[in-house]
């Protein structure tokens, strides 16, 4: 086995590299990180930034892992008896449960990261975001992790999916930030609106 100027196995390198480069292709964009000190001022102060550790829900959102801050889950919920499942899934918004009196948009992610895809899994639970109108279909049992801020590869531009902000190597899967995502989804809506 060579080992690399850094004292690490290249072919342990060469995985890790392997594995972001996949990611990226799953976001759709062939990014650079920029790390300077100007670019994570940008960064709103309600989100996580970089060199931050934080702890994070990880879960199958259908077409790959996903990483969501723990301080924007508010709970996770059974899929409710009454709420119907189709299959095969299809579209964004796939209904509403209702949850302490209010109803909640539950969003099938499987659709916008990758809608060629068709999932014959059925969803095991339902994470409500914390701001409380929207939930997300969730396709594995969630666990909680620290992420470390090493682990995170944060991303330049956010042409595509500018829901899903940084890469996680170490754990496989995207961050994706519920805020971001929730305007984009606002803001889809009152396109297709508009159209009609």
């Amino acid at each position: 086995m060579t080992v690399s100027d850094s004292g690490h196995p290249s072919a342990l390198i060469k995985q890790s590299e392997a594995l972001s480069s996949y990611l990226e292709q799953l976001l759709g964009e062939d990014e650079t990180v920029d790390v300077s000190p100007q670019a994570v001022a940008t960064l709103p102060a309600s989100k996580i930034q970089k060199g931050q550790n934080f702890n994070a829900v990880i879960a199958d959102l259908g077409a790959m892992k996903i990483a969501i801050p723990d301080s924007a889950i508010r709970a996770v919920l059974d899929i409710p008896d009454t709420f119907a499942i189709h299959s095969p899934l299809e579209g964004v918004l796939h209904g509403e449960i209702q949850y302490a009196n209010q109803g909640i948009k539950v969003v099938n992610c499987a659709a916008l990261l990758n809608p060629d895809r068709q999932i014959q899994e059925q969803p095991q639970c339902i994470l409500l975001l914390k701001q409380g109108r929207y939930a997300l279909l969730c396709y594995s049992a969630v666990a909680e992790t620290e992420v470390l801020a090493e682990w995170v590869r944060w991303r330049e531009e956010l042409h595509s999916k500018p829901w899903l902000t940084a890469t996680i190597s170490r754990l496989k899967c995207a961050l994706l930030e519920p805020e971001d995502l929730i305007s984009w989804l606002e803001e889809a809506v009152i396109r297709e609106t508009c159209t009609k």
